[in-house]
C-alpha cells in the first residue's frame, strides 16, 4: 500500500510522493493531516497528527512533535518520518495510551526539491528560530505554540 511511487532519481521521496503517502495515511480514523503553512515557493507544509485510540490513564496526555528535513540536503529525517507516518497509519495499536503525536516530515520542501541545504530564500532554517523571518520557521513555531509539545525532536543527519 505504501511504497515511494514517485521517488526522485536518487531514490528519495519526492514532495509529490510524500503528499500521496500523507493523504493515504489521513484516511485512518486516528490520523489528521493539517496544512500548517506554505514554503517560499508556495509548497504546502504538512503536519500529521496521530492520536492513540487508547485513553490516557488519569487524563494524562503526552504531546510529541517530530520535525524532519529543515536542511534540504539532509533527507534521512524526512525519509524516516514518512515511513513512520505510513507505519502508524496502519498500526494504531502501536501508539502509546494518551500519546498525541505530531509529525512534520519535511519543513523545507523547497530545499528538498532543489537538493540544497537552504530554503528558496537561500536561508538556513535551522538558524531562523530566533528571528523567525522565513515562512517555514514561522509555520513551525505557530504549530509549536498551538500544541505545546512536551517533547520535540528535530531529525537531522551528518
Amino acid at each position: 500500500m505504501w511504497g515511494a511511487a514517485s521517488a526522485t532519481a536518487e531514490g528519495l521521496t519526492s514532495n509529490t510522493a510524500m503528499q500521496a503517502v500523507l493523504q493515504t495515511a489521513a484516511k485512518a480514523n486516528h490520523v489528521e493531516q493539517i496544512e500548517i503553512g506554505r514554503s517560499v515557493e508556495n509548497r504546502p507544509l504538512w503536519a500529521m497528527r496521530f492520536t492513540s485510540p487508547t485513553p490516557a490513564p488519569m487524563e494524562k496526555t503526552c504531546v510529541v512533535l517530530l520535525v524532519g528535513q529543515q536542511h534540504g540536503d539532509e533527507p534521512a529525517g524526512a525519509e524516516a518520518l514518512i515511513d513512520l507516518v505510513a507505519e502508524l497509519a496502519d498500526s494504531p495499536e502501536s501508539l502509546a495510551a494518551g500519546l498525541d503525536l505530531w509529525i512534520v516530515p519535511r519543513i523545507n520542501p523547497d530545499g528538498a526539491a532543489a537538493q540544497q541545504r537552504r530554503n528558496a530564500n537561500n536561508f538556513d532554517l535551522n538558524r531562523d528560530h530566533v528571528l523567525l523571518g522565513q515562512p517555514e520557521t514561522q509555520a513551525l513555531h505557530r504549530l509549536a505554540q498551538q500544541i505545546r509539545p512536551h517533547i520535540a525532536v528535530d531529525c537531522h543527519e551528518f
